[in-house]
């Protein structure tokens, strides 16, 4: 979660810069859940992903390079670019 409002403004501003490709804004991770063969023993869990934001571009190639202007990597953190299909089930 963002720790102060400077680093909620250094997102809005990210999202800002990439403009069109931002698809969906996104949302902050609020809890998890994890689960495992056993569906009754689902724990509390810890996710890595704070956030989520989906962005369109013609490759993952050209997804990683919009998303180096990411504010987190300035911070010294790390982002997961994940590449999604888009068709229905």
């Amino acid at each position: 979660l963002f720790e102060n409002m400077q680093q909620e403004e250094e997102f809005s501003e990210f999202s800002r810069e990439i403009g069109n490709a931002v698809i969906d804004g996104g949302s902050r991770i609020l809890s998890c859940r994890q689960i495992g063969t056993d569906t009754h023993a689902a724990s509390k869990g810890r996710s890595s992903i704070t956030r989520y934001q989906m962005i369109e571009a013609d490759s993952i190639d050209e997804a990683m390079e919009l998303s180096r202007g990411a504010p987190i990597l300035r911070r010294g953190g790390r982002d997961e670019v994940l590449e999604l299909s888009m068709s229905s089930y």
